[in-house]
């Protein structure tokens, strides 16, 4: 928190730096390859599945966007951490089955993220992706920004079918106001 003091007129404006956490969930989801079963399943955390039963060495994917960023994020923050979380559960734990997201930003992929616990309960899973690049406002906005969510079966004969829950970002963020503008109040 900044003060400073006009003497002039004796006014006090407060400035502050305000660090924030938003985590928004899909409103969109776009198919990239082969999409999932009810992929709108995945824009809630509901108990509702989004689904894909891989063959064999295949992926299912589906891309999500629309997270809202732009009305939540002011111009100018500085961008602290962005952590993709999703919860997913396989139906058996033999079938070498790996669960995968990535954030998709100005068209190009970041590296898959990959998660080959096979949980057969509802498990949720954090991928911390800040130290991929420098992110900045504009990478996040609905226009630029997506997930890319997919289960992948290896070289196994043993069919799996993955259920997600639900897919978020959570983006932690600092907002310095311009100088001279108040959040605060103004004393004279």
């Amino acid at each position: 928190c900044k003060l400073y003091n006009n003497t002039a007129k004796s006014n006090t404006i407060i400035e502050s730096e305000e660090m924030t956490v938003v985590t928004l969930f899909p409103t969109s989801n776009a198919t990239d390859v082969t999409g999932l079963t009810n992929p709108n399943n995945a824009h809630d955390d509901n108990g509702v599945y989004a689904t894909c039963a891989p063959a064999k060495n295949a992926r299912v994917s589906s891309d999500y966007a629309g997270f809202g960023f732009d009305a939540q994020i002011p111009s100018g923050s500085v961008i602290n951490s962005v952590k993709l979380i999703y919860e997913f559960k396989v139906s058996v734990t033999n079938s070498i089955a790996n669960a995968n997201i990535a954030y998709v930003t100005g068209g190009s992929h970041g590296s898959l993220n990959q998660d080959a616990t096979e949980p057969t309960v509802d498990t949720i899973v954090t991928v911390d992706v800040t130290g991929a690049r420098s992110w900045i406002r504009d990478d996040l906005l609905d226009a630029t920004f997506k997930v890319h969510l997919e289960g992948h079966r290896g070289n196994s004969n043993t069919a799996v079918t993955f259920s997600f829950d639900f897919v978020k970002v959570e983006v932690n963020y600092t907002y310095t106001p311009p100088t001279g503008f108040s959040r605060g109040f103004v004393m004279g």
